[in-house]
């Protein structure tokens, strides 16, 4: 009688997986021993600042390995989702480890989003859904800060509402003041964005067709978005190390990353997909 446990995932690709890309296994230690020294080598984390950008690439570091689960077991368009999450978090990451006096805005966004939560949620479920003593607190805050967010929504009645984000920046913007980031704008931005909401493209990349022409859905894998996936991840993430390393400036940090840096131009050589890090 088989095992009706279940196994979450396909080993079948990881295989595959694998077999495409030997290079990247092969130097998948020297990545590793990078991101464990960058986290385990900081010094002591005094500002705001520090905690906020270390913070930040974690999680940047844990979108990556998300990638790589995904794309390993043939879902290249889940980690192309992922990879849009990764890129907007890698670049507001290098926004701010740049400009450090506008982390008090992008902190203080979070009561500006929190209040839409509690209006909406008051709106669908009723007041009796929500403890007056959990939202009191973050509703005066709102108040207090959201002259700070405040956008125009018509320009002929001059009325005003708080911004849908953080930065009066749209991320595209943000991105080209970000140096190395804005090369990977379109695979690691616009075209994830693309799978990522109800967009046509997110269907058309869905459809097959048979010798009769007729279209149906293909549920296959999908091995070029797995590995553009991985390719323009793993450059993001260098990225986001090299900006934490020149904030924090461990030397032995820098020695791993330069290392790392080689492996990618050798694991990538030749290939489109991500940008070749400087």
């Amino acid at each position: 009688m088989s095992d009706p446990t279940p196994i979450y995932g396909f080993p079948e690709q990881w295989q595959e997986f694998n077999t495409r890309n030997y290079k990247f296994i092969a130097k998948l230690e020297n990545l590793t021993n990078l991101i464990d020294a960058s986290f385990n080598e900081q010094p002591e984390q005094q500002e705001p600042i520090d905690r906020a950008l270390s913070v930040m690439s974690q999680l940047c570091v844990e979108d990556f390995l998300e990638i790589l689960l995904l794309a390993g077991n043939g879902y290249g368009i889940a980690a192309q989702k992922i990879l849009r999450g990764l890129y907007e978090r890698a670049v507001t990451m290098v926004y701010l480890s740049k400009h450090h006096e506008e982390l008090d805005t992008y902190m203080n966004f979070y009561y500006i989003s929190q209040q839409k939560i509690r209006r909406a949620t008051l709106e669908t479920h009723g007041p009796e859904s929500m403890s007056q003593k959990v939202w009191e607190p973050i509703e005066r805050k709102y108040e207090e800060l959201k002259e700070n967010y405040l956008i125009t929504s018509c320009e002929k009645c001059k009325t005003q509402r708080p911004n849908h984000t953080w930065s009066k920046l749209d991320i595209v913007t943000m991105a080209k003041q970000t140096g190395e980031l804005a090369r990977l704008l379109v695979v690691g931005y616009l075209m994830p964005m693309s799978f990522a909401h109800a967009t046509v493209h997110s269907m058309l990349a869905r459809l097959r067709s048979d010798e009769h022409g007729r279209l149906s859905f293909n549920p296959e894998s999908r091995p070029g978005e797995s590995d553009s996936s991985l390719h323009a991840g793993h450059n993001i993430v260098l990225i986001v190390l090299e900006e934490l390393q020149k904030h924090f400036g461990i030397e032995g940090v820098k020695l791993k990353l330069n290392l790392c840096k080689h492996d990618f131009n050798w694991i990538y050589r030749g290939k489109v997909s991500g940008e070749t890090p400087a």
